[in-house]
C-alpha cells in the first residue's frame, strides 16, 4: 500500500474509533480495567499510566489517539494530523449535538465536575472563547459513549457526585484533542438523557 492510502485507511480508523464504530483490541480484567493485547499493544502505550479503578479506560483513550493509530499503521503521526485537518474543518462546527457528563450537588445543580463551580441549566447558553491546550471553552464528546468513559483529571472535584448525561448543541469556535474531547466556545444542555444508570426518555 502506497504511503498515502496508509495515511489515509489510518485516518478513517481513527475516525471509526473516535466515534466508536470501532474498537481497540483488548479484554477486560476483573475489576473493569481495560487493556490492549499484544497486537494491540505499541511503544507509545509504555508512557499511559497504568489502568486503576479511578482510571480504568486510561489505555483504551490512549488507543484512540492519533499517536497510537499511528504506530498500529506505521505512519508518521504528524502526516496523520495533518490528514485529519484537512478532513475536517480547522476550526468550525455549527449547531451538532455532543454529550457531556456532568455532576448533580446536592441542590440539585448540574455542574462541572471537574471545577464544580460551572452550572449546566437546560435550554441556558454558555459562553466562553474555546483555545488550545485546555486554556478554554467547554468540553464535549460525541457519542453518549466517549462521554461516559472520559478519563477524569485526578483533581476533580466533585467526582464522586452522582453523574449525569447531558445532550448539548456546541456551536461556534472548537478545538479537538487527540482522546476525541472537543472544546466548543458556546454549548446549550437540551436534555437529560441518563442519570444514575437511567435512562430518561424525551416527552
Amino acid at each position: 500500500m502506497e504511503e498515502r492510502q496508509q495515511i489515509e485507511a489510518a485516518y478513517q480508523e481513527y475516525e471509526a474509533r473516535q466515534d466508536r464504530r470501532k474498537h481497540p483490541e483488548g479484554t477486560f480484567d476483573k475489576a473493569g480495567r481495560w487493556y490492549p493485547t499484544e497486537a494491540e499493544h505499541q511503544d507509545c502505550c509504555n508512557g499511559v499510566r497504568n489502568p486503576s479503578r479511578s482510571h480504568p479506560y486510561s489505555r483504551m483513550t490512549h488507543c484512540r489517539s492519533i499517536p497510537h493509530v499511528a504506530a498500529v499503521f506505521g505512519v508518521d503521526p504528524k502526516e496523520l494530523r495533518k490528514c485529519a485537518r484537512q478532513h475536517r474543518p480547522p476550526n468550525r462546527e455549527g449547531g451538532e449535538l455532543y454529550y457531556k457528563m456532568v455532576a448533580r450537588l446536592e441542590d440539585g445543580r448540574l455542574v462541572s465536575i471537574y471545577n464544580g463551580r460551572t452550572e449546566y441549566v437546560l435550554g441556558q447558553t454558555l459562553i466562553e472563547q474555546a483555545r488550545k491546550e485546555h486554556g478554554g471553552g467547554y468540553y464535549v464528546y460525541n457519542s453518549p459513549q466517549a462521554a461516559r468513559w472520559a478519563v477524569l483529571p485526578t483533581n476533580s472535584r466533585v467526582r464522586n457526585a452522582p453523574q449525569v448525561l447531558l445532550r448539548l448543541r456546541a456551536e461556534g469556535n472548537y478545538v479537538r484533542y487527540d482522546n476525541g474531547k472537543l472544546a466548543f466556545s458556546r454549548v446549550t444542555p437540551l436534555e437529560i438523557i441518563e442519570e444514575e444508570g437511567v435512562v430518561c426518555h424525551s416527552n
